[in-house]
């Protein structure tokens, strides 16, 4: 079985026909994006469809199976058709791994927000959960990365996937100036924007908030769309998972008891900053390797 020449097959015979991708969908129950995944050999035909891909194409079953006009054994093609079977059902399985994982971290990341973000009385381990927070994130990452078995993300953005990149980065990035500049502002004895010492928190969580609602919206739009598209976890993706678990430890840090001894604060802002985005870097320098290492197989 090779999908290369299985799509090449199906793009020919579709042509013949002289059928669009839709129609073509629309005759098998399938999306103009599954033809075409089948077309570019990113896919190969769900084992249900190919007798009906078979009838609506004029070509015969081997035909597909094999990726070629010559002929075949039944028994061989029988294999061929097994051994297919059996690959759609471990990318099934994949992928429904994949979309559990991603949700059990999903309800992990909301219940630890909501503690987070309601203070101390409803989630009081703050100290024990920051190596908690970057541990699991580490471990989801990891996740990410090798359950990508899919075809590497396009490399051209459309306007909305360039949208959600770019505001999951800024907003990431202006939280931590934000509260940066914050921590400076009070350092030298002046509150920011002339607030009242009180005002100071509200005015910063509510914020955080915001950003953290932003980036869980634009990682459940990632995850989703990877799995239904079978493609590799976007880079959006990572960015907004580690602007999720920056704006929680930011939270969190706001509720320490070092948060009256500012020059301590600061130590731990940067720690956790530096921590976070280092790992950042690293995720965006494999995820090139090996999207590159991809495209040279």
């Amino acid at each position: 079985m090779d999908k290369q020449k299985t799509g090449q097959v199906i793009k020919e015979a579709r042509t013949k026909k002289g059928c669009t991708q839709a129609e073509l969908g629309d005759i098998l129950g399938v999306t103009n994006k599954a033809v075409s995944r089948w077309e570019k050999g990113d896919s190969f035909p769900d084992v249900g469809v190919i007798e009906n891909l078979a009838n609506a194409l004029d070509i015969s079953i081997e035909e597909i199976i094999v990726g070629s006009k010559n002929q075949m054994t039944t028994e061989a093609a029988l294999n061929e058709l097994l051994k297919t079977l059996k690959m759609q059902r471990r990318q099934k399985a994949r992928m429904l791994l994949r979309a559990f994982v991603c949700i059990i971290y999903g309800i992990f990341i909301i219940v630890a927000g909501y503690g987070i973000f309601h203070g101390p009385s409803i989630f009081p381990l703050y100290a024990d959960f920051y190596p908690l927070i970057l541990a699991i994130m580490a471990v989801m990452v990891i996740f990410m990365m090798f359950s990508s078995r899919g075809k590497p993300f396009t490399k051209i953005l459309s306007k909305s996937d360039l949208a959600r990149f770019v505001a999951s980065l800024i907003s990431g990035v202006y939280s931590s100036f934000m509260l940066g500049w914050c921590i400076l502002k009070i350092m030298h004895g002046v509150m920011p924007f002339g607030m009242e010492p009180v005002q100071v928190g509200p005015f910063i969580e509510k914020q955080l908030l915001v950003i953290f609602l932003l980036n869980l919206l634009i990682f459940a739009v990632e995850i989703f769309r990877s799995i239904k598209d079978r493609v590799s976890f976007s880079v959006t993706a990572y960015v907004s998972l580690v602007v999720l678990n920056l704006e929680m430890i930011y939270e969190a840090l706001l509720h320490e008891p070092i948060m009256g001894v500012v020059e301590a604060f600061m130590g731990f802002f940067l720690r956790y900053t530096a921590t976070i985005y280092c790992v950042l870097l690293i995720v965006m320098a494999i995820r090139f390797f090996l999207n590159r290492k991809k495209g040279k197989d």
